[in-house]
C-alpha cells in the first residue's frame, strides 16, 4: 500500500512592528554612512521593508553554522540571512522585546565576505 501525499512547506509569516540595528554590530554605522541615493541603500531599504512585512523573510541559519564571532560578540542563539540583490547578504537575529519579537540587523556584506564570515571555501 502506498500513499501519494503532497507535502507543502509553509514558511511562517508574521509582521514586525520595528526593525532595529543590533547594538554594537557593524550595521548601524555602515548604513548611516551610505550616501542617500546609493543603490546599496535602496537594496537595504527593500530588505528592511520586507522584514517589517515578515520578520521570518530570511533563511534560518542552522545553529552549528552560526559564525563563532556572532556568538562571542553578540551572544546570539538564532540567526537569519537574507540574499539581497546585487549579490549582497544581510544577517539578522530575532530578539524578544516588550513590543514583541523584532529583527535586529547585524551586518550587510558582499557574497564573498559572506563566504569568508561563514567559513565557506571560495570558488
Amino acid at each position: 500500500m502506498t500513499f501519494d501525499r503532497e507535502v507543502k512547506m509553509v514558511k511562517k509569516r508574521e509582521p514586525s512592528t520595528h526593525v532595529y540595528a543590533l547594538p554594537g554590530a557593524p550595521f548601524a554605522g555602515f548604513y548611516l554612512n551610505l550616501p542617500e541615493n546609493s543603490e546599496l541603500k535602496v537594496i537595504i531599504d527593500e530588505a528592511l521593508d520586507a522584514l517589517k512585512e515578515n520578520k521570518f523573510a530570511g533563511i534560518l541559519v542552522p545553529k552549528k553554522k552560526i559564525p563563532k564571532i556572532y556568538i562571542r560578540e553578540y551572544c546570539i542563539t538564532n540567526l537569519y540571512k537574507m540574499n539581497l540583490r546585487r549579490n549582497y547578504r544581510l544577517t539578522y537575529v530575532l530578539i524578544g522585546l516588550d513590543e514583541g519579537v523584532c529583527p535586529h540587523i547585524i551586518e550587510v556584506m558582499t557574497h564573498s565576505e559572506y563566504l569568508k564570515r561563514f567559513g565557506y571555501k571560495g570558488r
